[in-house]
């Protein structure tokens, strides 16, 4: 029986997923000084959930932007390297927010495979 045109399964799996980026999210956020970076899987305006992305591409979103903090990071120790006129300080927090937000990709990794593992294990 399909459900929302997904199977029940595909539907815990969603879920289970949800939860555990939302943990994981959590805990990467109970670690940073005043929460610098918005982990939230809502939109801004309404504080919902959003309607118009897949799963996938809200992934896509979140991968996409720890790429672009990591490209920044790299630029930005280019041009000390270069003797570019940059300061120190803005190269260490542009190189700790890529660390951080590579860090809690991994993590959102590792709940999604746990996930998706305990939804297998499940007797139908």
């Amino acid at each position: 029986m399909k459900i929302g045109g997904l199977n029940p399964s595909a539907n815990q799996l969603i879920s289970a997923v949800r939860k555990s980026y939302e943990d994981a999210a959590n805990e990467i956020k109970a670690s940073l000084p005043d929460n610098e970076i918005d982990v939230s899987i809502t939109e801004k305006s309404s504080g919902t959930p959003s309607a118009a992305k897949t799963f996938g591409e809200t992934i896509k979103d979140a991968v996409n932007a720890v790429s672009e903090l990591q490209n920044e990071a790299d630029t930005l120790v280019q041009k000390v390297a270069a003797g570019d006129p940059v300061n120190v300080h803005e190269v260490m927090l542009a190189m700790q927010k890529a660390s951080l937000a590579m860090q809690m990709t991994v993590q959102v990794r590792n709940k999604v495979v746990e996930a998706y593992q305990e939804i297998m294990r499940m007797q139908i």
